[in-house]
């Protein structure tokens, strides 16, 4: 199903953090998408489709479908997609208080952490896909008990 050029972002979509504390949604960029970003809280992002290319203090990921990024609050990072293949992503955005302190601690020693669920061999990134799916539906039956 194709995105309406109204749904498609050139930038990084913003949506506001809500009170608890954490975020899911789906974005989808248009053809020349590059955003540049310092934000106050951590984020996993689904890549479910498209190639990217993401920076952060002089690493660079190539990135793709089925690839699941971690990136630690207060971490400059950028994005662009190639030409031709702009992303589709599901993200997650989080305080980092929600967390374990331990596990808040490691994941913002890493930065930006990439990882390949496609090249598990099994069905990773089917299961992950899925469970990231299952948290859209939830926040958003959320959102409109809360409104």
């Amino acid at each position: 199903m194709s995105a309406r050029p109204d749904e498609l972002n050139t930038s990084p979509k913003r949506v506001p953090m809500p009170d608890w504390g954490l975020v899911v949604f789906e974005a989808r960029h248009a053809p020349g998408f590059f955003g540049e970003m310092k934000d106050p809280y951590a984020k996993f992002h689904l890549l479910i489709a498209g190639r990217a290319l993401w920076e952060s203090e002089g690493a660079k990921y190539s990135v793709a479908a089925d690839t699941l990024f971690h990136i630690a609050a207060q971490v400059p990072h950028r994005q662009r997609d190639l030409t031709g293949q702009p992303v589709t992503l599901y993200a997650i955005h989080y305080r980092p208080e929600l967390l374990r302190a331990d596990l808040t601690r490691e994941l913002a020693q890493t930065g930006m952490l990439p990882l390949d669920l496609h090249g598990t061999g099994d069905d990773t990134a089917r299961r992950v896909r899925a469970l990231v799916q299952e948290m859209l539906t939830d926040l958003a039956v959320l959102s409109i008990r809360a409104s």
